[in-house]
């Protein structure tokens, strides 16, 4: 089990490499000759910018994802839409074993001046498995999550070639609070 909390985490054994190990990936010719001209320290240097501007996309936090996913479920939603008659009720959905499948492709572009000269593409896979988990809804908002695991399958790949495939395990916290909770259901109770 581990404590990935974002995507750098998941991927990298030490997030600091993230960068590293993005520029090392690129090279010139992904930039479509751009960096052809350039003196060979300009061109290190543009793709080690490339590169921690790849590693930045890659904050984005497990939990989030998670509540995403949970957020299409149907028995959640389904409580979430009961929960709008009544919002001061707290409801549990034990969430049977499931499977949240997510993929996210950002791109960053080179601009040399006020010209887009590049686009380099990211894309992260996800496969997570989750079990033995109960959703707490109230007032149309996911409130909260008690227990369970989560198996994670992830790759990443830049410009097109992959970069790196990781498999985790996670130990979800006993009982995880959303103090602000997350938007199910549409038009959800506001509290005073």
């Amino acid at each position: 089990m581990t404590d990935v909390v974002d995507l750098r985490g998941l991927f990298f054994d030490d997030p600091a490499d993230a960068a590293g190990a993005m520029t090392g990936a690129l090279t010139a010719d992904d930039l479509g000759g751009v960096l052809s001209g350039m003196p060979e320290a300009a061109r290190k240097a543009t793709l080690s910018r490339i590169g921690d501007a790849a590693a930045g996309l890659l904050e984005l936090d497990l939990t989030e994802i998670l509540c995403s996913g949970w957020g299409r479920h149907g028995q959640v939603l389904a409580a979430a839409r009961a929960g709008m008659a009544e919002p001061e009720t707290q409801r549990r959905v034990a969430l049977a074993a499931h499977a949240i499948s997510v993929v996210h492709r950002p791109s960053l572009e080179v601009h040399v001046g006020a010209q887009t000269t590049a686009t380099v593409p990211l894309e992260v896979r996800l496969e997570m498995v989750i079990r033995g988990l109960q959703a707490v809804v109230r007032a149309g908002r996911l409130a909260g999550v008690e227990a369970g695991t989560c198996d994670i399958d992830g790759s990443l790949s830049i410009a097109g070639r992959p970069l790196v495939r990781r498999r985790a395990s996670l130990a979800l916290p006993m009982i995880v609070h959303l103090p602000n909770g997350w938007p199910l259901a549409e038009g959800e109770y506001q509290a005073g």
